[in-house]
């Protein structure tokens, strides 16, 4: 299998949702990008885990990505977070910022952008 080959499964598997379905909602499309990074961690011994709770200790609160990427020892590696097409996807980063989510190491994409920030 190519690179590409999982990238290829994704965009075909949301098509089909969305020529099936009728919806670009971010609960409707967001399994394909599920499955998308998990083709991807899999052979690295990574899992994604969708709904974990993150604590975040300098706001002292918990929140819940959509996804946490975690190895076998279940230490996280990053953190995945799926919009809708109709979010301004910058605007919506910003707010999950102020709520306490990770601000590393995070994936947020909405089906057709993503945006990542890193350690």
């Amino acid at each position: 299998m190519s690179n590409l080959g999982p990238i290829h499964t994704y965009r075909s598997e949301v098509d089909q949702i969305i020529r099936f379905g009728g919806s670009t909602r971010e609960t409707t499309v967001r399994r394909a990008f599920h499955s998308l990074i998990n083709a991807y961690a899999r052979p690295r011994d990574l899992l994604l885990v969708e709904e974990l709770p993150y604590y975040n200790p300098r706001r002292k609160k918990s929140v819940t990505p959509d996804g946490t990427l975690k190895n076998i020892l279940r230490l996280d590696y990053g953190f995945w977070e799926s919009k809708d097409t109709d979010d301004d996807l910058h605007e919506e980063i910003a707010k999950k910022f102020d709520k306490g989510y990770p601000d590393s190491n995070i994936l947020f994409e909405d089906s057709q952008t993503a945006e990542a920030t890193t350690f």
